[in-house]
């Protein structure tokens, strides 16, 4: 019993001690208290959270680069196999090694050139199965930099019959792609080769009622003279 009141006498004194008058209290481990400990545990807290919010943002960004660059070295790797095909005269394979991945292959710098190689080599049954996944991506073609050689390339080796679903995209948007930089080229191509068909005479008429608004184009300066006597042919 006495111990006891000795000890509680001895927690009074140091407690007292411990709190001297003009001094902020501690905690128990020797760092200051009360508001001004609060407002470093909130600062401590930000920073760690910043921390964490740009590691997370970081990482998601260096997730998504290594997702382009694994998907970049697929292309490549389908661009090399088809390349491959149409070399040793396997143009029925390369067809094959190239589905659903021809809108992809047309965008590449590398792609597009295997592309049009495999539309002057393989057999117009093939040729036709490729072309239909270029159905939805015509005007895409029309301004990419890459495929609208893919397309121009297309509209050269195939009939009239196979490319009827260039002509029906650009329906309504011929002055548009007249005054691109790249789809003019779409509209030359459709004219040099089909130019004297029904199936060119709606877009021809739709380009000779913007004459005047198309002559004063940079990009079709130099490509009227070309498509001039399609034009007055009909």
């Amino acid at each position: 019993m006495y111990r006891e009141h000795l000890l509680g006498a001895h927690l009074v004194t140091c407690s007292l001690l411990a709190f001297e008058p003009g001094q902020p209290p501690q905690n128990d481990f020797g760092c200051v208290g009360g508001a001004e400990e609060q407002k470093q545990n909130n600062g401590c807290r930000r920073r760690w959270r910043r921390k964490k919010d740009e590691k997370r943002s970081t990482g998601a960004a260096d997730g998504q680069a290594g997702e382009q660059a694994e998907e970049q070295n697929r292309l490549q790797h389908v661009a090399q196999r088809v390349a491959f095909l149409l070399h040793v005269g396997m143009p029925g394979h390369a067809a094959t090694a190239m589905h659903d991945k021809v809108w992809q292959l047309a965008q590449d710098r590398v792609g597009t050139h295997v592309v049009q190689k495999a539309f002057r080599q393989m057999p117009q049954e093939n040729v036709a199965g490729v072309l239909r996944e270029l159905h939805e991506h015509v005007l895409e073609a029309c301004r990419c930099p890459y495929a609208n050689y893919t397309l121009q390339c297309a509209i050269e080796v195939s009939p009239s019959c196979q490319i009827a679903f260039v002509v029906e995209s650009l329906l309504g948007h011929e002055i548009e792609i007249a005054c691109h930089r790249s789809g003019c080229r779409i509209l030359c191509r459709v004219l040099e080769h089909f130019g004297t068909e029904p199936i060119a005479h709606a877009i021809v008429c739709n380009l000779l009622n913007d004459v005047p608004n198309l002559l004063i184009q940079v990009m079709l300066h130099r490509r009227i003279g070309r498509t001039y006597p399609y034009m007055t042919s009909l």
